[in-house]
């Protein structure tokens, strides 16, 4: 009773069906009801959706006698909804306490455990048909758009381990991007369950010269598991991590650029270290500690499904927004008074009164490729504002922003409304 047909690919974006077809094989006398799916994701024990199908045909089996009934399964809807944004926000992915490599919960590992039911002969009842549950092959599905995806098969960004050292990073950004030093920094990698996982990174610092001032390969860890990660490739961030092999120097102030990568890593005894790169190499060039005044860092799910940032610098502004509806109550009257009410009682107030935050923002002039790049952010489900070191769920208000300009120079001007909105006191 095997699962005969599962996704073609070891990595799917979330868009497509993620199809599966089982069998049970019985003798005529025994009707198989249902498949019993339950969907897991990542390691988890308990599966995060449980679902019955129906047979969609029963045929002869290769067995004389037997019978084959035939299960369609496609889980597409459940992961979906699973990789949906949730209440949870914000999200393990932007929060400043988290280390620097995790996973974030744009992606998941996912397999499929499927049982059976037969209907109970002498009873009529639907009862488990007692087989060993059947286990699919685990597969990386993620959250992404149709825009952008030059292959179907994604080959781009899983590469072949050891073969391949070109695995992009799941971005559309321009390959080198500009960072100030305390700036949060992030790059998504994804990864099919292999034997050479990327387990290690590599970063190397260079002055403004471009000269190699040091290097350092550092371990990911065995916890980001054989799916993807997220690495915090923000100077500050990178500084924190523990390398086993070279002694990179984050305080010189000689340092204008650095460049990252991800690959294998393993130590032989001595120690000696091992990096064999599996992505392409990502640069960021430093410009500086932050003035703050006129800035605001953004990080948003791209259309890839992974992780970007971009910081506003040219203005700011935080515009406060309030409604309200009017109510009123019956002036106080004392018998005996000789005025008609106290001049200090409430007659008219507000109710309902509410208020919301938002950021006006414009951007610095952008070539065409940052602009369509940016148009990402535009159309994102889950945005973040870094602000006082903090990472503060937002909504980019709906806008008509051109992307692409025949001579360039593109400026764009949001809007980044704060999604909670103020705690207004009661009366």
């Amino acid at each position: 009773m095997p699962i005969s047909l599962q996704p073609a690919f070891d990595a799917l974006p979330s868009y497509r069906p993620v199809k599966f077809e089982s069998f049970s094989t019985t003798t005529p006398a025994v009707v198989v009801e249902n498949a019993v799916v339950e969907l897991y994701r990542d390691a988890a024990i308990v599966p995060v959706v449980t679902e019955r199908y129906k047979s969609s045909r029963v045929e002869p089996s290769d067995f004389p006698g037997l019978l084959d009934y035939f299960f369609e399964i496609d889980v597409q809807k459940f992961i979906q909804d699973v990789l949906a944004p949730t209440a949870d926000l914000p999200s393990i992915m932007f929060d400043e306490n988290t280390p620097p490599v995790i996973n974030n919960d744009f992606y998941g590992l996912f397999r499929i455990e499927i049982t059976y039911e037969i209907i109970n002969s002498v009873t009529g009842l639907v009862v488990p048909a007692g087989f060993p549950p059947e286990v699919s092959n685990s597969f990386t599905i993620y959250t992404a758009s149709r825009q952008h995806q030059e292959q179907m098969d994604l080959t781009d960004f899983i590469g072949v381990p050891l073969l391949n050292p070109e695995t992009k990073f799941i971005t559309k950004s321009p390959r080198t991007l500009k960072v100030k030093n305390e700036n949060f920094a992030f790059l998504s990698v994804i990864q099919p369950n292999i034997v050479f996982p990327m387990n290690g990174m590599r970063v190397e610092l260079f002055d403004a010269s471009g000269a190699l001032l040091y290097f350092g390969v550092g371990a990911i860890g065995t916890s980001v598991g054989s799916s993807q990660f997220t690495v915090n490739t923000g100077f500050e961030a990178l500084s924190n991590i523990t390398w086993i092999d070279g002694a990179p120097n984050f305080a010189d102030p000689l340092i204008a650029s650095y460049t990252f990568s991800t690959g294998y890593q393993f130590v032989l005894p001595g120690p000696v270290v091992f990096y064999f790169r599996q992505s392409e190499i990502f640069s960021y060039e430093l410009t500086g500690l932050c003035c703050g005044k006129r800035e605001l860092r953004l990080h948003f799910m791209n259309l890839l499904g992974g992780s970007d940032s971009y910081t506003f610098s040219s203005e700011k502004d935080l515009v406060l927004t309030t409604s309200s509806d009017r109510s009123q109550k019956a002036l106080k009257w004392e018998i005996g008074s000789t005025t008609p009410h106290d001049i200090s009682d409430v007659v008219n107030f507000k109710i309902k009164s509410e208020g919301s935050t938002a950021y006006n923002l414009t951007s610095k002039f952008l070539t065409n490729q940052e602009a369509t790049w940016l148009g990402e952010l535009l159309t994102s489900p889950k945005v973040y504002a870094e602000i006082d070191g903090n990472f503060v769920p937002v909504i980019i208000e709906d806008t008509s922003q051109s992307i692409d300009r025949h001579q360039g120079k593109i400026k764009y001007s949001i809007v980044a409304t704060l999604s909670n909105d103020l705690i207004i006191q009661r009366v």
